[in-house]
């Protein structure tokens, strides 16, 4: 039994509080809590203490607020005599030295006593330095166990990350599930992996500020692991992930992994380059077809709409960096529908002669896309194999103690293999998009081309933007003087369409 002294009119604590802890909610019904519970009674009752309350904490002892033990301490500072705070272990208590003032505080003024079970140890006010120590050793123990941790769980960590494994949660457009052989592994969510393409595709054509996507996501039903909308954060944060075209960031470096890609690299690179120059987080107050879209021909800077008149209906664009003049935007309307009328005169039968020889086309392309594709296919499959050899050679390393290859050596060699499927996956995504995807575009621009003027009439707002964007490659005003730039296949049709025979171009 531990001796008490009389100095500062020290009374030994009679009440006592018992605190159970466990660091997750998949042990809380399990044996630690009860068991724990079971042997603190026993403790109690053979120290003649009376249990007052019991805390049963789930919480981490290294991590967070800990917002259960401090209601502990709370409840304890409240009483009016010494009272015994009763743990299985120290590490029970805490594992690391953040709380150390609080307690020792607490039991230098005669508050507490600290009582732990399996250590056999008892805090109290008149504590000599060596239990101090012991009870400092113990914290130290504890704490280090909790670093040796977190050290393997990082490099278990990295070691997945390597082997193009994502070491947590899936993301938004993915779900967790299990393959053929129980494994875990992450596939694309069929709800929200659509949405996600979407706004991929969207956010690509560089026609939408980032409050139009977020509206859009969240119209389309957009949600978060914690069914939450769509925020500006969230929108922008998704669309800056490598995650979605194949790589994974892992403590600042990017890893391929083994999941299904929501887009491709050439589109994320336009998405971040939209980002940066022109997705705003402000939500427009007046919805301007040809805002974001028309320049100054001067200075290259885009063109600032405003709205004149007592009611605000006339609508005007102006260059902030050259002041020149104010210019109605029914110049440019009567531009942009003269070019479309013009279009849309084309011999109709020029359009179905042309159609019928991309048709022809695809045909061809098909069958080299195939070949090509085949061919890419068989390296990226060498390519995996190489580097499944190269983890077998550091793991076999591991396990035998034998340094058959050195951590230098593999980390190069991985470097050079990732680089090598990085470009064959990027030539996989642009060849399909040079050939038979280009011949589709072509096919549905003629079909477009049509019946153009009535479609563009008849849009909303974000589909007229889109026509523009499709259209033109630039629009200026040079003083009060619209100057377009149409681009190339739209423009051979105005230079070919009024033939009535296709001439291959």
């Amino acid at each position: 039994m531990t001796k008490y002294s009389t100095f500062n009119n020290y009374k030994p604590a009679v009440k006592a509080v018992i605190l159970t802890r466990v660091s997750s909610k998949d042990q809380e019904d399990g044996y630690s809590l009860d068991a724990q519970l079971s042997r603190l009674q026993a403790y109690c009752e053979c120290r003649g203490l009376k249990v007052i309350k019991e805390f049963s904490i789930v919480e981490s002892s290294t991590r967070g607020e800990r917002k259960q033990f401090y209601e502990m301490l709370n409840f304890v500072k409240a009483q009016k005599e010494c009272v015994a705070i009763v743990c299985d272990k120290v590490d029970r208590l805490q594992r690391s030295f953040h709380e150390v003032p609080i307690l020792d505080g607490l039991r230098r003024d005669g508050k507490v006593e600290l009582h732990f079970n399996t250590e056999n140890q008892v805090l109290t006010q008149d504590s000599s330095s060596s239990q101090l120590l012991t009870y400092h050793l113990f914290i130290l123990l504890a704490e280090n166990y909790t670093n040796c941790i977190s050290d393997n769980v990082k490099r278990s960590f990295e070691k997945m990350a390597k082997m193009g494994k994502f070491p947590h949660y899936a993301i938004v457009g993915y779900q967790n599930a299990r393959d053929e052989f129980d494994k875990a592994t992450i596939v694309e969510d069929p709800e929200m992996g659509i949405i996600v393409r979407k706004l991929f595709t969207e956010c690509a054509t560089g026609v939408y500020t980032l409050a139009d996507l977020v509206r859009k996501a969240n119209e389309w039903g957009f949600r978060t692991k914690g069914c939450n909308k769509a925020h500006t954060q969230t929108i922008r944060d998704m669309l800056s992930n490598p995650f979605y075209y194949g790589f994974m960031r892992f403590h600042g470096k990017l890893y391929p992994h083994q999941y299904p890609k929501l887009t491709d690299k050439a589109t994320f690179d336009k998405c971040q380059e939209v980002l940066g120059l022109r997705l705003n987080t402000k939500k427009r107050k007046n919805e301007d077809v040809y805002k974001g879209i028309a320049r100054c021909s001067c200075c290259g800077k885009l063109l600032t709409p405003d709205f004149k008149g007592k009611q605000r209906q006339h609508r005007y664009l102006f260059c902030t960096q050259c002041k020149g003049s104010y210019v109605n935007e029914k110049v440019l309307d009567a531009e942009v529908d003269k070019i479309l009328r013009k279009l849309a005169k084309t011999e109709p039968k020029w359009y179905e002669k042309a159609i019928k020889d991309i048709e022809k086309e695809l045909k061809k392309c098909h069958e080299l896309d195939r070949q090509q594709r085949t061919l890419l296919l068989t390296k990226l499959t060498q390519l995996e194999n190489k580097e499944m050899k190269l983890v077998d050679l550091v793991l076999g390393s591991e396990e035998n103690g034998e340094k058959s290859i050195t951590m230098d050596l593999y980390n190069k060699k991985l470097e050079e293999l990732l680089k090598e499927k990085e470009k064959i996956n990027n030539e996989l995504s642009n060849y399909s998009s040079l050939a038979h995807k280009s011949l589709i575009s072509l096919k549905d621009l003629i079909l477009l081309m049509s019946k153009l003027p009535n479609i563009y009439k008849s849009s909303n707002l974000d589909e007229k933007r889109k026509i523009l964007k499709l259209i033109f490659s630039n629009i200026c005003m040079n003083g009060k003087n619209p100057l377009f730039s149409i681009r190339k296949p739209v423009e051979m049709l105005l230079s070919t369409g009024f033939s009535f025979f296709w001439q291959g171009q």
